[in-house]
């Protein structure tokens, strides 16, 4: 209870979430869509603004249809996708909940 899709709110978080994986999965579903109408990111826990990205090179690339993000393993860093595309799911837990 009280856990939601991670959620990257800085380097090291970034870097925790490599270092807690058990595999070098290439993809990782972070808790972030995409708000075309507002051009930005939310939490998809909250509906909060994300202040911290880590777009991948070349990304966002303007696909309307790429709502959701993932994290990528290899380079830390982040790719928008449809969100049925098929990945694993990080989830956190905040200490005290």
């Amino acid at each position: 209870m009280g856990a939601h899709v991670v959620i990257p709110d800085d380097d090291d978080e970034n870097i925790f979430i490599r270092n807690m994986s058990s595999a070098p999965t290439t993809f990782v579903w972070i808790g972030i869509e995409k708000e075309v109408s507002l051009n930005t990111l939310l939490s998809s826990h909250d509906n909060k603004a994300v202040t911290y990205v880590r777009w991948r090179n070349g990304e966002p690339n303007g696909h309307t249809y790429e709502l959701c993000l993932i994290w990528i393993h290899l380079e830390l860093s982040w790719d928008d996708a449809p969100c049925h595309y098929t990945a694993i799911v990080a989830c956190e837990k905040e200490l005290g909940n």
